[in-house]
Formats: C-alpha cells, structure tokens, sequence
C-alpha cells in the first residue's frame, strides 16, 4: 500500500503531464474569499446560465456556510466591443462586485477567418472592460471563447476555419492575462481537446448541440475551466478507516458511532466538503475521455483490514456500490458514484437555478430598454412621468436584489444534518 500523498502526487503529475500539453493549465487563482460578490459578465453562453450554474453548485457544496453571492449579467449576442461601450459602468458595478468574470470572444471573429485586426480589436475592447472594472475596485478572472463544433454548427457559418479563430482570439486573452498577471483558463482548447479525443471513438459525439453553444457537457468542462481559475479545486471530504484497529483518519468529515462485526461495519459520517453536482449525461459523456471529473469529485474512501470477501456499502437508503475487500483497502472515489450526495446536489442545483432566474427577470425584464426615457419625448409632462418611472424602477430592483441577496445567503449554507449519513457495510454472502 503506497502512502496516499504519494499516489495524489503522482495522479497531479498525470494530470500534468497528460493534460499540459494542450496548452490550458495556468499558474494563477483569483481566491474566493468570505463575502465576495461575484459577476459572471459574458455573451449568450453565460446568458444560458449553465456552467455558471454548476460553479454556484461547486461553493455551495464544496464550501458550505461560505458566504458568497453570485449575479449572471450574460448578454445574447454580445461581444467585448459591445460590453465596452457602457455595459460595465450599467450592469457590473452597480452590483457592487468583489470579483468579475468575463467570457467573451465567441461573437467577437465574426464567425468568420481571422484577420489580424480582428484580434487588435478585440484585444484592446477586453482591456478597456479591466480597466473598468479594476477602477471599480473589482477583481478580474477572465475564460477565453470556448470551441464550436464544426458537425452541429448551422450551414451559413462558414465550417473548417471559426475554431482556428477561436484558438487566435484565445491567444490573446492569455497574453492580456500574463501582462496584467489576471488568471485565465483557455477553455478553448480543453473543449477541443475533449471533442476531438470523444469523436474519434465516436464521431456522433457533441458536447454543442447547435455548434455554438454549449449543452450540459459542453458546460461542465466550461464550468471545470472556471473553478480552476477560481480554485484551486479543493477535493471533497475523506475518510480512511482501520476496521481492525477501530481507527478513522479523517479530513474535512468527522466520524461517530463506529460499529465493526466480521459481517458488517457501521458508522455515522458528517462531511464538510461534498461532491459537486455533475449532470448525469456530463458523467456518461465526459468519463471515457478527460480525467477532470475526477478532479472535480475527488471522495474518497479507504477501508482497511476488512474480512477478505466482498462488501456492499449503503449510505442511508441509497447503494453506493459493491467493492472487493482490496478495492476498499486501495481506496476509492465515490464522488460521481450514486449516493446521498447526489440527492443533496440535486436539490442544490434547482436552488441555484432558481436564484439564477431570479435575479435575470431583474436584469433582463426590468432593463432600462423596456421603460421611457424622459429624454426621448419632447413632452415635458412625458418627462416628467419617465422620471418617476426610472426612480420607481431603480428603487423596485433595488428591493427585489436585496431579497435575492438574502436567499443566496442562504442557498449556500446547507446544514450539517442534510450531510450527515448512516454508512453501511455488509460483507455479500
């Protein structure tokens, strides 16, 4: 049996080693502290709601009781040139934030063949969105454009060259990156590096169903990007126990009411950091071909000294799997595997969700462009009238985003008695 630390450290240096090559490791983090306000700003893929979904998953569950809160300003069809223009100073930081996240760049090429000055510009309207937001005292945590998928994308966009556009406009968002020493994650080529690995095996596979943007899969690897950057990704909690010596080696769980027979072992287990929520078609999808799910779920559980046979491990109502006497002695990764945990990520996804709407009828439904503007009628009685509107509005979302403030408060505190379970070996006849 090799220490633990020595397996983790050589399973660190595969990761490395496998994954450096395609060019989307990075050095630096922006850490999430206590308290932070976090705007995830981009064009209609953040508009989806989707991977910034599951990174609100990720801190709810990972960190549960860490105070954070979360805003999705994500406009359809915009690009960094159209973010430049007053979207910061109007949608960013009023809100306040601590830290901003922009994903832009997928409608910035044009979907069209690179052209160098489509890179200046871009380029430079990226900029200018930093240096705003630094001047609003905010942090900066920046995803390059994602990839396309040539197979789904619809006939007028021209296939075979938009991707090589992507990887350019990428480029330049890690040079801006390593300049102003902002962390970056390409996501561009994880994505096509994941698509062209899984296509190979099996050429129907997409993770972009409409070849633009990105479904479930496609915004979990989105989501793994921006955790990293956001990171480093802290594993879930886990448990090593002796069955023979009666002991427990704990991390980030704390173990009560051990009970060990030749035929059964039984203990109460509370966990302080808990597996992610991963859609079940991601895990389907994503398993055979990039190891970032384990990264992500890492729980791991190690029993040694058991009867030499075979054991089935309950946790509450839920079967967990059935696992050889020297399985459980190596060690395994119950994270993507059926449990109570999937149950509680379940819950706290939809919970997520539902803030994410809540906060986008704000944005979206009460925009300005949905009001009169008093400087638009040459009534002065109709200007008169449009100001009241506009400080109505202004007061009306203000309410509204101070409860949305308060239930993400409570969206991440989920309470020690929803992660305490009843675990159950029982030796198979």
């Amino acid at each position: 049996m090799y220490p633990r630390n020595l397996v983790m450290a050589c399973l660190h240096l595969f990761l490395g080693l496998t994954f450096g090559w395609f060019g989307w490791t990075h050095a630096l983090h922006a850490q999430l502290l206590e308290g932070d306000r976090i705007v995830f700003c981009g064009d209609s893929i953040t508009d989806q709601k989707t991977y910034t979904r599951l990174v609100m998953d990720y801190f709810a569950l990972r960190h549960p009781g860490t105070k954070l809160v979360f805003f999705n300003v994500g406009i359809t069809g915009s690009t960094a040139g159209g973010w430049k223009k007053d979207g910061i100073q109007k949608h960013v930081l009023p809100l306040k934030p601590t830290l901003v996240t922009l994903c832009l760049g997928m409608n910035d090429g044009g979907y069209r063949a690179y052209e160098p000055k489509t890179g200046d510009t871009y380029e430079a309207n990226l900029m200018a969105l930093i240096t705003d937001i630094k001047a609003g005292g905010a942090r900066v945590a920046l995803l390059t454009p994602g990839a396309i998928d040539d197979d789904t994308i619809p006939p007028r966009f021209a296939k075979g060259v938009y991707n090589d556009t992507l990887a350019r406009l990428a480029k330049r968002v890690e040079t801006i990156g390593a300049r102003e020493n902002i962390p970056v994650f390409n996501i561009h080529n994880l994505m096509l590096e994941i698509q062209t690995r899984a296509k190979t095996q099996t050429p129907a596979f997409t993770m972009i169903p409409d070849g633009v943007h990105p479904g479930e899969v496609g915004a979990t690897a989105m989501a793994y990007g921006l955790l990293k950057v956001l990171g480093p990704i802290r594993p879930a909690a886990s448990l090593r126990l002796d069955a023979s010596a009666k002991t427990t080696e704990t991390s980030l769980c704390t173990v009560q009411n051990l009970n060990v027979t030749d035929d059964h072992l039984t203990f109460t287990r509370t966990d302080h950091a808990l597996p992610t929520f991963l859609p079940k078609d991601a895990i389907v999808a994503l398993q055979p071909h990039t190891a970032i799910l384990e990264e992500l779920n890492e729980y791991r559980l190690a029993v040694t000294n058991l009867k030499q046979d075979t054991w089935k491990l309950q946790v509450e109502d839920a079967l967990a799997g059935v696992f050889t006497s020297e399985d459980l002695a190596r060690g395994v990764n119950l994270g993507n595997m059926p449990g109570p945990w999937q149950l509680l990520g379940g819950k706290v996804d939809r919970l997520a969700a539902e803030a994410s709407h809540v906060y986008d009828v704000v944005f979206h439904g009460l925009s300005q462009r949905h009001f009169p503007q008093a400087a638009d009628s040459a009534s002065p009685q109709l200007r008169e009238l449009a100001a009241e509107i506009e400080t109505a509005r202004v007061a009306y979302i203000q309410k509204v985003i101070a409860l949305y403030e308060a239930d993400e408060w409570k969206r991440g505190m989920v309470p020690a008695s929803e992660r305490t379970w009843r675990w159950t070996f029982t030796r198979m006849p």
